[in-house]
């Protein structure tokens, strides 16, 4: 009999894992130099943490609290490549919860933002004369009005997937690299499915999640699977107070941030509002200002509903609902990452292997400046 052929191994110029903008926009650049480009995502949808979900009958809900900082140079990246952005009203707003600080300076500020507040009898004072204060110490640099996507981040993410593929770059969803052999060129890579591909350069992102990495003839698994956010999706019954778009809240043992998130879908009727809000984990580590939880401490059930009650009654006393507002419903949304053993991660950057590329996707806007 003859022997079987031999397996095709697939050979890319770019590997990227992970699928957020950032990464999508990485793509087209790649793709415009007519270099080859395969993009993997381990989930079943693009965007990584600007992802969003069809939930109560309405399509597209966005499951996070996205924002883009009025960076002209970071919002003229997007417009290049073909994204419409409108100016985001109500404005981003700041709401302080008590007159506190982490320092001297904060501690003024914050106490009189809250002062002006409850003089002039409002929840919250606008981002944009927050951040010119901010600025005074900081320096001021280039900025615009707030701008958003008309209909929010799937728009953003929808747009990059359908022109990386007409440029005939190459999609992989439900698909995670199981393991990375980068001390030689090409890099050799197999998916979890036991695909074997080659490429010249290996693109990651802080989140990326590869099981074994083998440099130096020594394999590492630096993956640690965590959570760091958790959002809450809340379907209310009632009306602001007063407009809101997106508020940044300060000094509150509970609340980071509120997004209204039924404004990007079309179907949500005048009665009802879709809120999601960003919480503050109450347990785990605190790492880089964030709280670092096990992937196993995720609240139960009845937590999910004392913490939407919780939530609820804070939006009333904050002043940007009417008390009479109810509870229809609300879906809880953890956000896990992979934490990387930093002593291994270290030692492969300081490697400086041409043929692996780290991207810092801190934020959105900030991270299109430094690689784009």
């Amino acid at each position: 009999m003859p022997n079987p052929p031999e397996m095709q191994i697939a050979e890319y110029d770019n590997i990227i894992v992970g699928s957020s903008p950032l990464n999508l926009i990485v793509a087209l650049q790649k793709l415009s130099n007519n270099e080859k480009v395969l993009l993997i995502e381990e989930n079943e949808k693009l965007g990584g943490a600007w992802y969003t979900k069809s939930i109560w009958g309405y399509k597209n809900m966005e499951v996070g609290c996205h924002i883009l900082k009025n960076k002209v140079s970071g919002y003229s990246i997007l417009t290049k490549n073909g994204l419409k952005l409108k100016t985001m009203s109500p404005k981003p707003s700041v709401l302080i919860a008590k007159p506190n600080g982490v320092s001297a300076l904060n501690k003024v500020l914050n106490t009189f933002f809250y002062l002006v507040c409850k003089i002039a009898g409002k929840a919250t004072i606008e981002r944009p004369f927050y951040d010119f204060l901010k600025s005074l110490k900081h320096g001021r640099q280039e900025r615009s009005e707030y701008k958003y996507f008309p209909n929010g981040c799937f728009e953003l993410v929808k747009k990059l997937e359908l022109d990386i593929l007409k440029r005939n770059g190459i999609i992989k969803t439900n698909c995670k690299i199981k393991s990375a052999n980068v001390q030689n060129s090409p890099i050799c890579v197999t998916s979890s499915s036991g695909e074997q591909m080659t490429c010249k350069k290996l693109i990651l992102t802080k989140n990326f999640n590869i099981e074994n990495i083998t440099w130096n003839d020594t394999t590492s698994n630096p993956i640690q699977r965590v959570l760091i956010g958790e959002h809450y999706v809340l379907r209310l019954n009632g009306k602001k107070k007063s407009p809101f778009s997106f508020i940044h809240v300060l000094e509150d043992n509970l609340i980071n941030l509120i997004s209204d998130t039924g404004a990007f879908c079309e179907d949500v009727p005048n009665t009802e509002l879709i809120l999601c809000i960003s919480v503050k984990s109450g347990n785990g580590v605190k790492e880089n200002n964030l709280i670092v939880n096990s992937i196993e401490s995720k609240p139960t059930k009845t937590e999910q509903n004392q913490c939407a009650e919780m939530l609820l009654k804070k939006l009333k006393d904050f002043n940007l609902i009417s008390v009479s507002t109810l509870m229809i419903d609300f879906i809880y949304e953890s956000y896990p990452v992979n934490v990387k053993d930093p002593n291994a991660i270290k030692e492969l950057k300081e490697r400086k292997n041409p043929n692996v590329e780290f991207l810092d996707s801190t934020d959105l806007i900030d991270s299109l400046i430094q690689y784009c």
